[in-house]
């Protein structure tokens, strides 16, 4: 089994989201890459939720599988 890698240029794995992609900001979404998705993948979804919290932030799904990553502000 492979391990999911997924991670953002704009801030350090364990760290706070700069207020830039928060309603604070700008409000837009992070830039996010990852890798090491299973072989046969059809398409890819990503949750961001809070940890601990019952809030969810966005969704997307059906990214395709050849897919890297997302750039910044996806809409």
């Amino acid at each position: 089994m492979k391990n999911i890698s997924i991670s953002s240029d704009a801030f350090e794995n364990g760290s706070s989201i700069p207020v830039d992609y928060t309603c604070y900001g700008d409000d837009r979404s992070p830039p996010l890459s990852w890798q090491g998705l299973p072989d046969g993948t059809r398409s890819i979804a990503l949750i961001v939720d809070e940890p601990g919290k019952t809030w969810v932030h966005w969704v997307i799904y059906n990214i395709p599988a050849d897919s890297t990553g997302l750039t910044t502000a996806v809409p």
